[in-house]
């Protein structure tokens, strides 16, 4: 999302000559229909806008499930809009420079994101079936005709049901108790 229409050439440019695909929007109205409508990888936002300020379009997309990790482009510099920017949902930012260098080291930033993006996909199905692979294992256990006790230094830590039924005793009585008892 760029309003400057020269800027947002070169940013085409850019990114296109670095393999990417680009869509342009000139107002935060329009890119927030795109990134509605559309299947985005990442989305970069220019802090000054019409409609919407950059900080506005990065709070309202990261209120929405499956956001697309978003990048603020400023040209003020200010640490204040930087960090405003990363605490409302933005995964980096990067400063205009007169120079245009910025548009040079873009497609690096983009790539930091875009990997950092799927190391925290790939630890959240790690952690999705971790937790399933758990819930099987304890239902197993839960239900199995054998008594289970898991005891370690010389302490009950936990029963399953059939330990109840077999001592009589239940899990808060038998828990925290000496295993010789």
């Amino acid at each position: 999302m760029e309003d400057d229409p020269g800027l947002a050439v070169l940013f085409r440019k850019n990114l296109e000559r670095a393999g990417y695909s680009v869509d342009i929007a000139n107002d935060s109205g329009k890119g927030l229909s795109m990134a509605e409508t559309g299947s985005y990888d990442i989305v970069a936002v220019d802090h000054k806008m019409p409609f919407y300020s950059g900080l506005d379009v990065i709070r309202i997309l990261s209120a929405k499930n499956n956001c697309p990790p978003l990048i603020m482009i400023t040209g003020t510099g200010s640490e204040e809009i930087a960090v405003e920017a990363m605490k409302t949902g933005a995964a980096d930012y990067i400063i205009k420079d007169p120079d245009g260098y910025y548009l040079e080291l873009l497609p690096s930033l983009i790539e930091k994101v875009l990997n950092r993006q799927k190391i925290m996909e790939e630890k959240n199905r790690a952690e999705a079936a971790l937790r399933e692979s758990e819930e099987k294992h304890r239902n197993l256990v839960e239900r199995a005709n054998d008594g289970i006790a898991i005891v370690m230094d010389g302490l009950i830590k936990f029963v399953n049901r059939r330990i109840e039924m077999i001592s009589g005793y239940s899990r808060e009585e038998l828990i925290g108790r000496p295993f010789e008892e």
